[in-house]
């Protein structure tokens, strides 16, 4: 039987974990997953994973910040419990996780790994030096791994460009599950976050930090007028910063914290358009799980984005419609408004929004996804890549 360990940063609130935790399950072989541990700010998703067949291994030391102790003992740890798994693969997920996990894996001559990249930390998330450093690592990484996997197509075009090749590169999107997207009533999940039924509302779920652009949100509330209001679930290092501007710019009665939602069907069902603003993206599973409840989106044009939406990564025009909703191309809050409101006004008139959502799913079931990720597997074990 094939034994597979995967290795992830940590189980936080975010696109990563819960790409694990739709997937495990539907993988051929034996599955094992090593995970570090969260920073204070971080949700927890670890809870997830109690009812999937999988084991479960953490490592304490393994943090998202550098640290060369930490980082040591976290790279130590996985060398320990490599050789003690004897996996035929490694698959790695997440930036520190890939270049521990993976150098952790060369070390005992485990030469069968993946990596996949959920999004482009060398963009947008960090300063140039620290970019360039973190690049130069990957671009060595990456010519000695077995299989690269980016979960979108404009993602996989950017990181090989970035990366400087085009082999053995692989597109397979995350998997939606469907089992956390049960549906709900409006009227009952506007009342749990205390929102009333007239006023309309824009939605953001997600991580309130720098690369998720949030504040960009709070002046385009400005623009969107006193009627509406934004919600927002998540938390993270910029909360107190949105909270100042959003009081700065008067706005601030108009927005409502909702912290980490765990229930996110009640939060969808809240809203009346989602918006997207992050500078870059892996794959936007915020427009997908809105989608399934018939919430159209307005996204800031970018990686990940554009895929779902079906639109261009570049053009001449401020933006563009489509079936799911609006790319803006402007870094414009005021076309961003402006395209909130048309997205709001087509949902009015009735327009039925689960139609893209249907089209998604047929590629990004979890069945889909987990028998493109075993195929990929095969061959990998038979070196046939």
């Amino acid at each position: 039987m094939l034994r597979i360990v995967h290795i992830i940063t940590r189980l936080n609130v975010g696109g990563a974990t819960r790409a694990l935790t739709a997937l495990i399950p539907h993988l051929d072989g034996e599955k094992i997953l090593i995970h570090g541990s969260l920073e204070k700010e971080e949700g927890d998703m670890a809870y997830l994973f109690n009812t999937l067949n999988c084991e479960m291994v953490k490592v304490n030391s393994m943090r998202r910040p550098v640290s060369p102790k930490d980082d040591f003992l976290a790279y130590s740890s996985f060398v320990y419990h490599l050789k003690r798994l004897k996996p035929d693969i490694v698959h790695t997920h997440l930036a520190k996780a890939g270049i521990l996990g993976r150098s952790a894996a060369w070390t005992l001559g485990i030469n069968r790994t993946v990596h996949t990249y959920h999004g482009n930390i060398f963009e947008g998330h960090f300063g140039g030096l620290t970019s360039r450093f973190f690049l130069f690592i990957e671009r060595k990484f990456a010519r000695r791994t077995s299989a690269l996997v980016a979960v979108s197509q404009t993602l996989m075009t950017r990181l090989a460009h970035l990366f400087g090749t085009k082999k053995r590169w692989f597109v397979i999107p995350p998997p939606v599950n469907l089992t956390s997207l049960e549906d709900c009533d409006r009227n009952e999940a506007r009342k749990s976050f205390g929102l009333n039924d007239e006023s309309p509302v824009l939605g953001f779920l997600g991580r309130i930090v720098p690369v998720k652009n949030p504040l960009f949100l709070i002046d385009v509330l400005k623009h969107l007028g006193s009627e509406w209001i934004l919600l927002i679930g998540g938390d993270g290092e910029s909360k107190s910063t949105v909270e100042k501007i959003a009081q700065e710019k008067g706005v601030y009665k108009q927005v409502r914290f909702v912290g980490w939602v765990r229930d996110v069907a009640k939060f969808y069902r809240s809203c009346d358009v989602f918006a997207m603003s992050s500078r870059t993206e892996g794959f936007a599973m915020g427009i997908v799980e809105a989608l399934r409840f018939g919430i159209p989106s307005v996204a800031l044009a970018t990686t990940g984005v554009v895929d779902l939406l079906d639109a261009p990564l570049t053009t001449d025009k401020p933006f563009i419609e489509t079936e799911a909703g609006f790319a803006v191309y402007q870094n414009d809050p005021k076309t961003f408004a402006h395209c909130v409101r048309l997205a709001y006004e087509r949902k009015s008139r009735g327009e039925d929004f689960t139609n893209p959502f249907k089209k998604i799913y047929e590629r990004c079931s979890p069945s889909a996804v987990a028998e493109q990720y075993n195929s990929l597997y095969r061959s990998v074990i038979r070196n046939r890549l």
